[in-house]
């Protein structure tokens, strides 16, 4: 009789593991219960059977180019499957299955089973490696074989699934001609079948043709003339996996993997050498027959030393200890290992803060956002407690949180009477009856116990686990849990005592984490130079322990650079994706990246409300950061938008809440959770191919910059800046229309913050874009026109700005007929005018839009006083200081009429102008404390080298300068210096009055040498300039020569004085022939130079 050898585990469990002591086991509780056997913990069971292929050997699916048959396990899942089997076995301790197992006769077979798994694994690991290496054209084998439905051949069926697993792909029809290989696996030598002619037609239509043995003898079943063909071996247990190496080498003649079969010998030895197990042998012939007597003695005599021990463990484990209370119930938490572990001492600081309370049910919450370490830190805090019960209920689902349960109920088991009511319980056919049965178990048994812990991971509703939850200690006794969620809201609810926020990571702790994961914790830190490139790094991944272990196992593997890893967490492509979920599985037993976790909870959120998707894609085109909920007010209903942001914070996607910005409440979210949001809307929503979804969003921005500008509220334009150059910069998403159209509006904010290169390129990109446009938008193109034309002004190119401005008002006029764009470009035109001099056509184009605005439409009462101060600077300009000043006055009230403050941009502009004419006007204080009042309002706002700014500092400190504060008046004046030098440039008008006013100051001071440098640089920029304010610099010169007359005279240099008084009499004789050729006959201008001119002939 032939001994038949075992080769699989799977064959071991069929024979003599399926039952054990009558109860029946499958086959992964066999796996579980031989690696408790050998003292396994769960997380490193689920790593050994990681590798498992599906039952019997066979795969379930099998992809051509790929090798993905090899599924895992969660560690959550093992304790299930040892909950399972300690329910069959009626025990609640591992020590409880190992005790059965050494009491059946079972224990032998099971180490066997223990050695032949490990190899089964560690084979088909390598076998995973091989297929790594091939790069070869696809391989296709035909094997032959005896079909027999009654009997299964293991070896057969391991043949195949190996051969799959190194990517060959098997056939089985002989037909088949595109297979080179083919092996023909003998039968045992009593199945006796003429298999010449099958033969005959495999090596018609194949290359190579090779036998297996099955047996020793079984080489004589082959026909004589094919006895020359190659016959591979696997009749020895050991022979099986060297001769599948021997079969793949012929099959891969090419490939070389000697490094994968060393390794798997090396490990094979290992464990094939650690246990030895011999098939009780079958007796070859009979015995003689003994004494009947004497063969029971024996056998008595035999088992008395088995009983005397099995009697005294038995006695110290169920009578001196009569239950297992003095074990400790609890499940195995699994956290990270210490090399690898992120301290957070301050957090577990934190829970035992919240927990020194004397309630007799405390309940503290871990809120975050999936990846921050919630659960990971509740069981860092559950390993610190000492009371006997300490158990996590999975939350996840109903499912999930219904099995927990279960399994805390068979834990909590501690006497024969708790075992029968358990298994009555388990055995109601009523699900709802069953749980509301299991319940009331475990209330009772925790309510036995002094002290118990609990953690309710992974909550996504307080409502789903309110049944299960112990919130009375009549009913459950005294405890402490602990919940994790991402819900925000769970605040509120009452059941709760404290919630811990689990929020960001520090850069140091980023770095941290990440270096002990790259170098296993073995002290090596990395270079300087490479810290330094990590923390740019890290500082581009969300500050969440699971994005940066993630990253860290990745790189590990793989050893790309740091900037192909962030470009395919932008892509967050499919086989990326795969890539972090195995790394995640082999690290430990959280399995969900950053990717799915955001897109699950955006499923859920976009499920709630159909106007989500509206809302959702809106924040996702902005900035992350300091989102406006007015805006969401402005676009759906106020309801709609209260439940959206709910949501958003029930899963922890808003990071931050704010009151502080110009437009009331904001929220913030993180960038890579908006950058994820935006990928997958784009996916579901198809926007690459439907651009009109974003026009609801185009047009709400879009309409609200345009009441910003319209109210000059820079606090509010600089609050949606940053919004807007987002939105901008979805260049392959947005319509051409949008993108001309957004690019002008942030052109006009950049006008306001006085970054006036940036602005004219902004408005000249969108006047290009939206110019190019089939159908034209003249009101946003006239618009964009008129800004650019201000730009131009404010940069000095004064002929630039006329054209544009002449440009604008013709399509007002001519296609738009639009009588507000009329008036606004027309004083815009006045006011260029003004600026290049022509006082007169200035004061017609003035005046008449003020006419205009009187007597054809009412308009903005804004747009009215903003045209007054045009006008009252004109008139201030041809030295009507009382007319200009009446007009200042009439537009400041407007101005605090329709802002209801003092604080206005607009008030600090009039303001600031009116300062000026008091100023003329000889009322010095006045204008000290409008100017400082403007200049005030102005710092609130923009920097120091603003034009705004600089021009306000400018009167403020001609205002000093008549009061005699020196000091103070050269500060104002040179600070005004540097701003017209960086925007107007040096060369320009505004340069050269401002080095007037502090030569002036330097004269005064009595340093004529430094204040005459000073008015002569100025007299050299405007000596080729036709500009009528040339006077001024004419005028200043004269008082300068003045005063050097006046001194010379006094030093008794009698001609030296008549020559200064010479040369002062022809610069006021200059200035005078511009004040007429372009002042009226009655400027104050005009009637002081001429004072000046008479007092010199008479004196």
């Amino acid at each position: 009789m032939r001994n038949t050898q075992i080769l699989f585990p799977q064959e071991l469990y069929s024979k003599y593991l399926s039952t054990i002591n009558g109860i029946h086991f499958t086959q992964r509780e066999i796996d579980v219960i031989a690696c408790v056997l050998n003292g396994w913990s769960t997380k490193r069971i689920a790593s050994l059977l990681l590798l498992k292929p599906t039952a019997k050997g066979k795969i379930k699916h099998q992809p051509k180019k790929t090798s993905k048959n090899i599924q895992s396990i969660n560690p959550r899942t093992v304790q299930t499957h040892i909950r399972n089997i300690m329910s069959k076995l009626d025990c609640n301790t591992r020590e409880g299955i190992i005790d059965f197992i050494e009491a059946s006769d079972r224990l032998i077979h099971l180490r066997k089973y223990y050695s032949l798994l490990r190899i089964e694994i560690a084979f088909e690991k390598s076998l995973k490696d091989i297929f790594k290496l091939r790069h070869e054209q696809e391989i296709i084998l035909l094997i032959v074989h005896k079909k027999d439905k009654n009997t299964k051949n293991p070896l057969l069926s391991h043949l195949k699934a190996h051969l799959k697993l190194v990517g060959i792909t098997i056939s089985s029809t002989v037909r088949k001609k595109e297979s080179e290989y083919a092996i023909y696996i003998l039968p045992k030598l009593d199945e006796k079948n003429d298999i010449s002619s099958l033969l005959e037609k495999v090596k018609k239509s194949h290359k190579e043709i090779f036998f297996v043995l099955q047996e020793k003898e079984s080489h004589k079943n082959i026909p004589e003339k094919f006895r020359d063909l190659k016959t591979i071996d696997f009749t020895k247990y050991e022979n099986y996996y060297f001769s599948f190496i021997k079969l793949l080498k012929i099959l891969c003649p090419n490939l070389e993997f000697e490094k994968v079969v060393t390794d798997f010998k090396d490990k094979y030895k290992k464990i094939h050498g650690s246990i030895e197990f011999q098939q009780p042998q079958p007796l070859l012939k009979e015995k003689e027959p003994e004494n009947h007597f004497t063969h029971h003695l024996r056998w008595v005599l035999l088992f008395v030393p088995f009983i005397v021990v099995f009697m005294g463990y038995w006695f110290v484990t169920r009578v001196w200890n009569p239950d297992d209370a003095n074990h400790p119930i609890r499940p195995d938490l699994v956290i990270p290992k210490k090399s690898v572990l992120l301290d957070r001492p301050q957090l577990i600081a934190q829970i035992d803060d919240k927990f020194k309370g004397h309630e007799d049910i405390q309940t503290i919450a871990l809120v975050g956002p999936g990846g921050a370490g919630k659960t990971t830190l509740a069981r860092q805090y559950a390993h610190q407690q000492k009371v006997k019960v300490v158990w996590e209920i999975n939350a996840e689902t109903q499912e999930s949180l219904r099995t927990s349960f279960e399994n805390l109920a068979q834990a909590l088991v501690a006497t024969e009477g708790d075992k029968k009511i358990l298994r009555a319980i388990q055995e109601i056919k009523n699900p709802a009856e069953r749980e509301d049965k299991i319940i009331q178990f475990v209330k009772k048994r925790l309510k036995s116990h002094l002290h118990w812990f609990i953690i309710y991971d992974n909550i996504e509703k307080f409502l789903d686990i309110q049944k299960h939850f112990p919130h009375d200690f009549k009913t459950w006794g005294q405890g402490k849990i602990i919940l994790t969620t991402r819900d925000g809201t769970i605040e509120n609810n009452k059941h709760v005592n404290s919630i811990i926020q689990v929020g960001e990571l520090t850069p140091e702790q980023k770095l941290s984490l990440f270096t002990k994961i790259m170098t296993n914790d073995h002290n090596h830190s990395l270079k300087l130079a490479l810290i330094e490139e990590t923390k740019i790094f890290l500082k581009a991944l969300p500050p969440y322990p699971l994005d940066v272990s993630v990253a860290a196992y990745y790189l590990k593997a793989t050893n790309i650079p740091y900037a192909a890893y962030l470009k395919s967490v932008t892509e967050n492509n499919k086989d990326f994706i795969n890539v972090q979920e195995n790394l995640l599985k082999e690290a430990g037993d959280y399995t969900k990246t950053r990717y799915g976790i955001i897109t699950l909870s955006l499923q859920h959120i976009l499920d709630t409300h159909k106007d989500f998707s509206d809302l959702l894609l809106f924040i996702s085109m902005l900035d992350s950061q300091n989102i406006p909920q007015s805006l969401l007010r402005t676009y759906k209903s106020e309801t709609v938008v209260d439940n959206f942001i709910y949501n958003l914070k029930k899963y922890s996607l808003i990071t931050n809440q704010s009151s502080s910005s110009p437009f009331g409440s904001t929220f913030s979210i993180h960038r890579s959770v908006q950058g994820i949001s935006l990928a997958y809307l784009i996916k579901i929503l198809n926007l690459k191919k439907k651009p009109q979804l974003f026009q609801g969003t185009f047009k709400l921005l879009d309409k609200t910059i345009s009441e910003i500008i319209s109210d000059e509220n820079i606090s509010k334009m600089k609050a949606l800046v940053t919004h807007s150059e987002i939105f901008l910069s979805h260049d392959n998403l947005i319509t051409s229309e949008m993108r001309g159209g957004i690019a002008g509006k942030l052109g006009c904010f950049y006008f306001y913050f006085g970054k006036y290169l940036l602005s004219k390129q902004l408005l000249e990109k969108g006047l290009k874009i939206l110019d190019n446009l089939e159908n034209k938008d003249y009101a946003r193109i006239a618009q964009m026109l008129t800004f650019l034309a201000i730009v131009y002004r404010e940069l000095g190119n004064y002929e630039k700005a006329r054209s544009l401005f002449e440009q604008s008002l013709v399509i007002y006029k001519d296609i738009l007929d639009q009588q507000w764009g009329i008036v606004w470009v027309s004083v815009h035109l006045g006011n260029i005018y003004r600026e290049m001099g022509n006082y007169e056509k200035g004061r017609l184009l003035i005046e008449h839009a003020l006419t205009r605005q009187k007597n054809k439409f009412s308009g903005d009462p804004i747009q009215f006083a903003w045209t007054l101060l045009h006008l009252g600077n004109l008139y201030r300009d041809l030295g009507n200081f009382e007319g200009a000043k009446n007009l200042y006055e009439k537009s400041l009230e407007i101005y605090r009429k329709k802002f209801n403050d003092n604080e206005h941009i607009g008030a600090a502009w009039v303001l600031s102008h009116l300062g000026s004419v008091q100023k003329e006007l000889g009322n010095y204080q006045e204008a000290k404390i409008s100017l400082e009042k403007s200049l005030k309002i102005y710092s609130n706002h923009f920097d120091k080298l603003h034009l705004k700014v600089a021009c306000a500092s400018f009167y403020l400190g001609n205002v000093y300068k008549e009061l005699g504060d020196y000091e103070k008046a050269k500060n104002f004046i040179e600070q005004a210096l540097l701003a017209y030098e960086k925007n107007y440039g040096k060369d320009d008008l505004h340069t050269a009055k401002a080095l007037i006013s502090l030569g002036q100051i330097y004269l005064l001071k009595g340093q004529v040498e430094t204040s005459e440098s000073l008015m002569f640089k100025a007299s050299r920029i405007v000596q080729k300039t036709k500009h009528p304010d040339k006077y001024i610099i004419l005028e200043a010169l004269a008082g300068l020569f003045i005063k050097k007359s006046a001194d010379a005279n006094d030093k008794s240099m009698k001609q030296q004085s008549r020559d200064f008084k010479a040369r002062a009499t022809d610069y006021l004789k200059q200035a005078l022939e511009i004040i007429k050729t372009n002042f009226p006959e009655d400027s104050p201008h005009l009637i002081r130079i001429q004072g000046k001119l008479k007092n010199l002939s008479q004196e």
